[in-house]
């Protein structure tokens, strides 16, 4: 269970059982794909059994198995995909028409998402549960400033639609000391976290992230690039690179996850770096 100082709720529930409130966004760490698709499948069963519409964002591997989850479940799947209470998307390919370069478009992905919710929500008058990895592509890729982005714009469509999203990330890419300041921000920008290593039921809820997780420490990424970076910031960048063995762009990464993680701008803990009062040499900095 992902350890979060009381920020964020710990939740262990049977996994099939899974059922989200409107304006919930709920994260699962997943074993493996087995266990995803586990997950997912039985979400996105019981949404559509509970009059809802389903929108899963997956890989095609994942999107198959899905569907034959939904099957065994007794979901006519053909009919479903037919009237549009279940939609199947591909994560990699919905992902690129809103990032690309190394940068998050916002406008675009509320384009492309919002208006496949919207589309499916009055195709069907039905509420849309939605699920996606997206997010999770980014973190294993090494981008884990846009993934932490990308669940900031989830949130923040939740403000202009109606709709519940359950996210999933491997447990184990997410694991280790190195991630620790990251996994923090993501599990804090969700309103539950979900294990699966004890049988329990749970609704969840929408709960309002704190102003601190919500504000926008991250700045946007079309801002970032190290040409042109404020000096003091280039040069904590620098420092942290060399302290850690890493590339300046991955030093930069790391300043930005610690400083969402602490609710601080960019620019001050950067100048908490240049000053030597924080250092970056080891797995949590002191």
């Amino acid at each position: 269970m992902v350890a979060l100082q009381g920020r964020v709720q710990e939740v262990v529930m049977a996994i099939e059982a899974i059922t989200l409130e409107t304006g919930a966004h709920v994260v699962h760490f997943h074993q493996d794909n087995a266990d995803l698709i586990t997950t997912v499948g039985g979400y996105a069963a019981a949404a559509i059994k509970a009059g809802d519409a389903a929108l899963v964002v997956a890989t095609r591997d994942q999107r198959v198995a899905i569907a034959a989850h939904l099957e065994a479940a007794e979901i006519d799947v053909v009919e479903a995909r037919r009237v549009e209470t279940f939609v199947s998307i591909d994560a990699a390919a919905t992902l690129a028409r809103f990032y690309a370069d190394g940068q998050l478009d916002a406008g675009k992905f509320h384009t492309v998402i919002g208006g496949i919710i919207a589309h499916i929500a009055a195709r069907t008058g039905r509420t849309v549960r939605c699920h996606g990895s997206m997010a999770a592509l980014l973190w294993d890729a090494g981008a884990i400033t846009a993934a932490i982005e990308l669940e900031k714009l989830w949130n923040d469509l939740t403000r202009e639609l109606d709709f519940s999203r359950l996210c999933t990330y491997l447990s184990l890419s997410v694991a280790g000391a190195e991630h620790s300041q990251a996994r923090r921000v993501i599990c804090g920008l969700h309103s539950d976290v979900v294990d699966n290593r004890h049988q329990a039921k749970r609704n969840f809820r929408p709960r309002q992230p704190s102003a601190a997780r919500m504000s926008g420490t991250l700045a946007p990424l079309t801002a970032l690039t190290l040409l042109h970076l404020r000096p003091e910031v280039h040069q904590a960048s620098g420092m942290v690179s060399v302290q850690l063995g890493v590339d300046p762009a991955r030093a930069l990464d790391r300043l930005r996850v610690f400083a969402a993680s602490r609710g601080q701008t960019l620019e001050e803990v950067a100048k908490e770096v240049v000053s030597r009062q924080l250092r970056f040499n080891g797995p949590e900095p002191q």
